[in-house]
């Protein structure tokens, strides 16, 4: 039982650190993502109206339409 309790000492704070990491890198690529999307549509000349735009990032981030 010692042996469990060491385990989940150590463990636990690794796994709150993963998470943490792995949800800023999230972030990251999603605002990245959403910056090539602008981009795109600004060199391609493309005009979107304003709902137009928030309904496609929203689905390049991940988000489903019942969500939106």
């Amino acid at each position: 039982m010692r042996t469990v309790h060491q385990l989940c000492d150590f463990m636990l704070p690794l796994v709150v650190q993963h998470v943490r990491l792995a949800s800023a890198a999230s972030q990251a690529e999603e605002v990245t993502l959403a910056q090539r999307f602008e981009q795109r549509l600004a060199s391609d000349g493309v005009a979107l109206s304003q709902r137009e735009r928030f309904l496609c990032r929203a689905l390049l981030e991940g988000r489903q339409v019942a969500q939106i």
